[in-house]
């Protein structure tokens, strides 16, 4: 089992909680407080369900809550997105970092139990 924190899909959740930090401080205060706070905690949150997954013999249920997570942040993003609070590079980018992070837990979900005991297997 490789550290948490070497793991591509972990450098992933953090490249989305670092550019969704910059995203969320150009907000609107109203906004930032009731949606730029739900994201930045959805994004905190990716990152312990990586480390939770890594050390689990059972996999499946932390990778099920972070790909929850992830369409938590996708939902408030496009509403963010739609109602203009957000301009759309910005989206495009965080989306981006959301889809890789699905990407690489849902590799993870079919290669087994053992499938990322490598860093960088998902980079």
């Amino acid at each position: 089992m490789a550290l948490h924190q070497t793991l591509a899909i972990y450098r992933s959740c953090c490249d989305l909680l670092g550019d969704a930090l910059v995203v969320v401080m150009q907000m609107r205060r109203d906004v930032k407080h009731a949606l730029g706070n739900k994201i930045i905690d959805a994004c905190i949150e990716l990152d312990l369900h990586v480390r939770a997954a890594n050390i689990a013999h059972d996999k499946e249920p932390h990778l099920l809550h972070l790909l929850e997570r992830l369409e938590v942040i996708e939902l408030v993003l496009r509403l963010c997105r739609d109602r203009r609070w957000i301009a759309p590079g910005q989206y495009a980018r965080l989306v981006d970092h959301t889809q890789s992070i699905g990407r690489q837990a849902n590799g993870w979900r079919k290669a087994g139990a053992g499938a990322v005991t490598q860093p960088g297997l998902f980079a």
